[in-house]
């Protein structure tokens, strides 16, 4: 699955489509969503507490099933407040970030 290497957006995080073997190492269901790999330091992603591995599952409560759904879903959010679904392997949660 492709990487996006840079920082993206406004929320400043690289990401990366789950792959088959992420989904099983993250304890996941299924490949839906996207892997966060990096976070830039002191970024609204990182004010939020977002942390490497995170997986994101909704952008504004729409579903993203890989890297292209998460670009999409940033692009069609208004500036300001990002929800995001985020699963961590203790369990789902929300997560508000103030987009810049």
């Amino acid at each position: 699955m492709p990487l996006i290497p840079s920082i993206f957006g406004r929320i400043r995080v690289s990401i990366q489509s789950i792959t088959r073997g992420g989904a099983k190492e993250l304890g996941l269901k299924d490949e839906t969503g996207v892997r966060v790999t990096d976070i830039e330091p002191g970024s609204p992603a990182s004010s939020a507490g977002i942390q490497r591995s995170d997986v994101i599952e909704e952008v504004n409560r729409k579903p993203v099933k890989d890297t292209q759904g998460f670009l999409r879903a940033m692009e069609g959010a208004k500036d300001g407040n990002v929800l995001l679904l985020v699963h961590r392997r203790s369990g789902n949660l929300f997560v508000v970030i103030t987009a810049k």
